[in-house]
């Protein structure tokens, strides 16, 4: 059974680059898979970015959009969108870094034999301890522990090396895709058994 895709999408303040991120979106998922979803959260906007939201709700059927009504943060912005999605699969991308189809596809197959695929963290964010967005496919299975990591994926190579996790990560920028050398581990996770999975539904919800 073909494997399903969450794309959670955290945003705040981006009435500009909303719209034309959320259709590039729906332009790639499909030749991922034909079972995808993007939960989209407006985390407490200031700007239009909430009546765009409301808009592509409408437009895009596999669109699915809640906003706070005030910033609660990126690591409690997923953990909702997270209890309203049902893919096998969570992608959690960067808003401000979008990354090209072709660095997306790879991190679609790495989930074919790794428990998390991450790609395009700063580098300098890894070395600094500053923080760094970036990019993550994980597991549903396999969120729960990764959870308070998930704001700044700078800190998930070594909660995933902690834990045991099979993960590598695909190095990749804006501009231009760079992929590196898997990092092999055994995995240590079993894979739950395919089960199906009905995607999609419009709605849009405020949250406090």
């Amino acid at each position: 059974m073909e494997r399903s895709l969450s794309v959670l999408l955290v945003v705040r303040n981006c009435q500009r680059t909303l719209a034309q991120d959320v259709a590039a979106l729906t332009e790639v998922l499909p030749d991922l898979t034909d079972r995808w979803e993007v939960i989209l959260v407006d985390d407490g906007s200031t700007d239009a970015t909430c009546e765009i939201v409301d808009e592509l709700s409408h437009e895009y059927p596999q669109v699915r959009c809640f906003r706070y009504r005030e910033q609660r943060g990126r690591v409690e912005a997923i953990r909702a969108a997270l209890s309203r999605s049902r893919g096998k699969i969570v992608c959690i991308p960067d808003p401000r870094r979008p990354l090209s189809p072709s660095v997306l596809f790879r991190m679609w197959k790495a989930t074919e034999e790794y428990d998390v695929v991450l790609a395009g963290i700063p580098k300098q964010a890894r070395r600094t301890g500053v923080a760094g967005f970036g990019y993550a496919m994980i597991y549903r299975r396999a969120i729960d522990p990764l959870m308070p990591y998930l704001g700044s994926l700078d800190r998930l190579p070594a909660a995933l090396e902690r834990l045991g996790y099979s993960w590598c990560d695909v190095e990749a920028t804006c501009a231009a895709t760079q992929v590196g050398e898997p990092i092999k581990r055994p995995h240590m996770l079993a894979r739950e058994s395919r089960r199906e999975m009905s995607l999609g539904g419009r709605r849009s919800e405020s949250m406090r």
